[in-house]
């Protein structure tokens, strides 16, 4: 399970299933990370908690090397406490 800290203060359950994952190789085997989509709509999230977007910046311009259009979509639609993604739309783009 993942956990985050909500603005209340209090710690709320994600589900593992919520996050989207990939595995990372290890000494001792595999662990299951964020994928650098999730990760980079994390950052944006708690941008205020990290320093601010040119911190957030910094970090999202190395993730976008690996971050696919598609899986940055996938990870926008599948988090559940993400409410922006309706303002996006879908443009036929």
């Amino acid at each position: 399970m993942f956990f985050y800290q909500s603005g209340s203060g209090c710690s709320q359950r994600l589900k593992q299933a919520d996050v989207p994952l990939t595995q990372v190789k290890v000494q001792t085997g595999h662990i299951p990370t964020s994928t650098p989509e999730a990760t980079a709509l994390d950052l944006i999230r708690y941008a205020r908690r990290i320093g601010g977007l040119d911190r957030v910046l910094t970090v999202l311009q190395e993730l976008g090397e690996v971050i696919e259009p598609g899986n940055l979509e996938e990870a926008a639609k599948s988090d559940s406490s993400l409410r922006l993604y309706g303002a996006w739309g879908n443009y036929g783009c």
